[in-house]
């Protein structure tokens, strides 16, 4: 399985130029599986944090949570927010979709920035499949995971 993690930006990019919407993901995404990890926290409109795909489908898993380590009140455009961390629910909705899809080609991960949401749940992918971590690494090199989202997801297999 090769595993790509992806900036917002770059997802994107790729949904727009394969030409793929919600409606049709499914039937147009038959050897890949994505993960769209965005936030709840609208953080100044750094950068848009609307998910590509407004729901799950077989094959395009959701998540919302924040590169934070753990929950947190914030200011945001004059409002007090409460930023979410990852939870060990979506922690069992990421596994359960990767068992689904152990057989795929492609995993595509992203976050907004490509960095630490998506390559923590991409680290543990390539753990959980075996996949090379050296390739994995080559293809991936910008990655810094979030501490938090790779040890929920590494306690959970190790129960």
């Amino acid at each position: 399985m090769n595993i790509f993690i992806l900036s917002k930006r770059q997802f994107d990019e790729l949904m727009i130029k394969k030409g793929l919407t919600v409606e049709n993901v499914e039937s147009k995404v038959t050897k890949a599986a994505l993960i769209s990890i965005c936030s709840e926290v609208d953080q100044e409109n750094y950068i848009d944090q609307r998910p590509h795909f407004n729901k799950d489908t077989s094959n395009v898993l959701n998540l919302l949570f924040e590169d934070i380590t753990e929950d947190l009140w914030t200011k945001t455009m004059g409002k007090d927010v409460l930023m979410k961390a990852f939870t060990k629910d979506q922690g069992l909705k990421v596994i359960e979709f990767l068992n689904k899809h152990k057989d795929k080609e492609t995993l595509i991960i992203h976050c907004a920035a490509g960095i630490s949401r998506s390559g923590a749940i991409g680290t543990f992918a390539a753990e959980y499949f075996n996949v090379d971590l050296e390739k994995f690494n080559e293809l991936n090199p910008h990655i810094h995971p979030n501490s938090l989202v790779i040890t929920t997801l590494r306690k959970l297999i190790n129960k």
